[in-house]
């Protein structure tokens, strides 16, 4: 398989991945965090995926002749490695949504933790300091 073919298989697998963090962003914005592990795994296949693309692309490389690196060749590759550059730029945007996203839901769920914890505490509080105050001895029997 020729370099340029691989880096095109390259882009697409990195179009995949720009598609699903896309796609997972715009869902995670609205605050629906319930499919992160599924594209945690679907993520992670599709990163080995690239990563294989690049062994691969460095094993082509390094076994190309000398006669075989032509300038038509460098300005293909050059021009791969621009669309590569525009999807990996594409795909740290959206991861950065996605941990704004993250970090908003954890945001709010620690504040609802603290909040529930005062509530327990003022409860806690009332009910102790209810029987002592007021001389009463709370009915045993239901």
């Amino acid at each position: 398989m020729d370099v340029i073919a691989l880096l095109q298989a390259k882009n697409r697998r990195l179009e995949r991945f720009r598609d699903l963090s896309m796609e997972f962003a715009a869902s995670a914005e609205t605050g629906d965090l319930s499919r992160l592990e599924d594209f945690e795994r679907r993520r992670d296949k599709t990163f080995r995926a690239i990563e294989f693309f690049d062994v691969k692309i460095s094993e082509v490389i390094a076994g190309l002749a000398s006669e075989q690196r032509t300038s038509r060749l460098i300005e293909q590759v050059r021009q791969e490695m621009t669309k590569n550059e525009g999807l990996v730029r594409e795909i740290l945007l959206a991861d950065q949504r996605v941990i704004v996203s993250i970090e908003t839901e954890k945001l709010r769920i620690t504040q609802e933790v603290n909040s529930s914890r005062k509530h327990r505490e003022v409860v806690s509080k009332f009910k102790s300091t209810w029987v002592t105050e007021s001389g009463e001895e709370l009915d045993q029997k239901l």
